[in-house]
């Protein structure tokens, strides 16, 4: 072997070991499948080697089958590069009845979780088909119950039959708009579901704040029944109350209908008078604030040691006529000396300290003194 012919050996061996080497790393970095458990009731019809798909693609195969007591444990191998969801579920699927049956994952990974390597799925997440043979076992039993032996052993079914044929006959129209209209009414009421539903989330609602107030719902019931068994307790005298109310009722209405031209003059002039005191209700607002004072200073007035009198008359603001007098007379602008020359010639009749007749109410003289009166609604000013 020449030198050339050695170094392409080296080089062919070279490129093996350095492919092996990647194929290796790659395998460990990456491994090319996963394995699950899945525990199921039974599993007729599933053998070793057979399919596991999702969405009816295949992703791996059944590598065991082990019989328990309780249930069956299957090992299934599926690729590395299909993640399947931590939640998945296993079915066991029967394509048709006599065709094989493979297992089948769902759903599919949409994000989230993964089931880790070497996961089981328990047999809450798993289902098997019904099997054939015992739909065949229900029909027969269900054909019995209904035949002479069962239902049938005098006949009724049969009547009942004949007769439901009897009635159906010729109604074939009606039953189909029956049928169409509950059609109708069904489409109504999954139109309106959301509607429903805020009905149903209300009563929700309401049933909850109820259930909250319980002692308050109890004890209103609680006042319900008393209330209901004191009526019915005392239903003799309350029938005789009832009896007396309507007697009273049927004279009103007669005395009313004897009357009625009476009343409706009475009421007019009552609204005559009504609409009076309205129109004046200032003036009496002032003589119900007023009176109660008044009345009280001239109870006070009286002396029931002496007995008499004892009150006078004064004016107020008005001590000597001459001051009023000039004090009017300023006020219009003039001067003192304007007043003193107007007032020269009567100013010997002017030289009193009170008028003969005052202009206010009485004031007592005796020791207490007269009361204050309040000030009438909407006035200014003192009180009188």
């Amino acid at each position: 072997m020449t030198r050339l012919s050695r170094n392409a050996v080296y080089v062919v061996l070279a490129a093996l070991a350095l492919g092996a080497a990647v194929f290796a790393g790659i395998s460990v970095a990456s491994p090319d499948t996963q394995r699950f458990t899945l525990h199921f009731a039974e599993v007729k019809g599933l053998y070793v080697g057979d399919s596991v798909d999702v969405l009816g693609v295949s992703v791996g195969r059944v590598t065991e089958i082990d019989a328990g007591p309780e249930r069956v444990r299957v090992e299934v191998e599926v690729s590395g590069d299909r993640p399947i969801p931590a939640d998945a579920k296993a079915v066991l699927v029967a394509p048709s009845l006599v065709s094989v049956r493979h297992v089948a994952l769902a759903p599919v990974y949409g994000g989230g979780p993964k089931l880790a390597d070497g996961a089981t799925i328990p047999l809450s997440r798993t289902a098997v088909p019904v099997e054939w043979d015992e739909i065949k076992e229900q029909l027969v039993r269900l054909s019995d119950a209904l035949g002479p032996e069962g239902a049938n052993k005098d006949g009724s079914l049969s009547r009942f039959l004949d007769s439901s044929a009897g009635s159906l006959k010729g109604q074939g129209a009606e039953i189909g708009q029956t049928l169409e209209q509950l059609s109708e009414a069904l489409s109504t009421l999954a139109d309106s579901k959301g509607d429903i539903f805020a009905t149903v989330r209300n009563l929700n609602t309401f049933v909850a704040a109820l259930e909250s107030s319980d002692d308050q719902v109890r004890a209103f019931n609680d006042q319900l029944a008393g209330a209901a068994d004191l009526l019915a307790d005392n239903r003799s005298e309350l029938a005789t109350a009832l009896a007396s109310i309507e007697a009273v009722f049927k004279d009103l209405t007669r005395f009313v209908e004897a009357h009625r031209t009476d009343l409706t003059s009475t009421v007019t002039g009552l609204r005559k008078t009504t609409k009076l005191l309205a129109d004046n209700r200032q003036n009496l607002a002032d003589i119900l604030q007023v009176a109660p004072t008044t009345v009280s200073n001239f109870y006070n007035i009286y002396d029931p040691v002496v007995p008499a009198v004892t009150g006078s008359l004064v004016a107020q603001n008005m001590d000597s006529p001459a001051m009023f007098l000039c004090s009017a007379v300023y006020s219009l602008g003039h001067s003192p000396e304007t007043c003193a020359n107007l007032l020269a010639p009567v100013a010997k009749y002017l030289r009193v300290e009170q008028p003969p007749v005052g202009l206010s109410v009485l004031e007592n003289n005796r020791p207490g003194g007269q009361v204050p009166g309040p000030q009438a609604p909407g006035k200014q000013g003192d009180t009188p």
